[in-house]
């Protein structure tokens, strides 16, 4: 009997180690045994390979993905990367660094925006919504909206923005016209700012939507657009986005 409760003993510690030893090769849930030196080998390995595959002729050779060190930062490399590589050094990596480094897009680059600069994919963001699916969900009777920043691309200059609805079916989805969903943004609609060249501006666009304001909400997601021009009055930059009234 004492023999038996020994090797059930043996046989339940041996199941301990190789689940925790799992758990440090797939999840990298054990930081504290990889030394400060190794986590810094294996950014500068995955950094470095990223670099290496940051290259190109025209823009239609350059994609964005996310990393696997740290949320929210996007790499950007020539579409015939070795993808699979990339997860592998991204998941050293990630135990290492918690924050994008310069090189990389601190937020989702759409494809348009990605361009090939003197032989390097880069990030062109003109401008950015911090919206999820590019979807703002708001209550009747209660405040809702999104962030919103302008990039400067080009020379210092004065922009312009305003949001306003691109819905023609807005008065058979919600029985409202067009300017009373503009009046719903009570702040940020319209504004001026003057940006340097290479510099971001922040700002917020609040709605506000009277209760009893839509007659059927199962129907209204209205389209808007945040429109930005240039100095001139050229179009520097079209944001779309949707309202869904629940």
């Amino acid at each position: 009997m004492r023999a038996r409760n020994i090797v059930l003993l043996i046989i339940i510690v041996i199941l301990v180690l190789f689940g925790i030893l799992f758990f440090v090769v797939n999840e990298g849930g054990v930081d504290d045994l990889i030394q400060p030196l190794d986590r810094d080998v294996s950014l500068a390995n995955y950094k470095e390979f990223i670099d290496k595959n940051n290259y190109c002729t025209i823009d239609e050779d350059c994609v964005g993905r996310e990393t696997y060190h740290c949320l929210g930062c996007y790499y950007i490399v020539n579409k015939n990367t070795d993808f699979d590589k990339i997860k592998s050094l991204g998941r050293d990596a990630r135990r290492g660094r918690t924050s994008c480094w310069n090189e990389m897009a601190c937020s989702n680059p759409r494809q348009e925006d990605i361009e090939c600069i003197n032989n390097k994919c880069e990030a062109n963001q003109r401008s950015f919504l911090y919206l999820p699916n590019r979807v703002v969900e708001i209550k009747q009777g209660k405040k809702g909206g999104m962030a919103f920043r302008i990039q400067n691309v080009v020379k210092e200059q004065k922009f312009r923005w305003e949001i306003k609805v691109n819905d023609p079916d807005i008065s058979r989805k919600c029985g409202v016209r067009e300017q009373e969903a503009e009046r719903w943004i009570t702040n940020g609609r319209v504004g001026r700012v003057e940006i340097a060249s290479g510099q971001i501006y922040y700002n917020l666009a609040t709605f506000n939507i009277p209760e009893g304001s839509v007659s059927d909400i199962s129907t209204c997601i209205i389209r808007y657009e945040l429109v930005i021009r240039e100095e001139d009055g050229g179009v520097y930059r079209v944001e779309p986005f949707e309202v869904d009234i629940i």
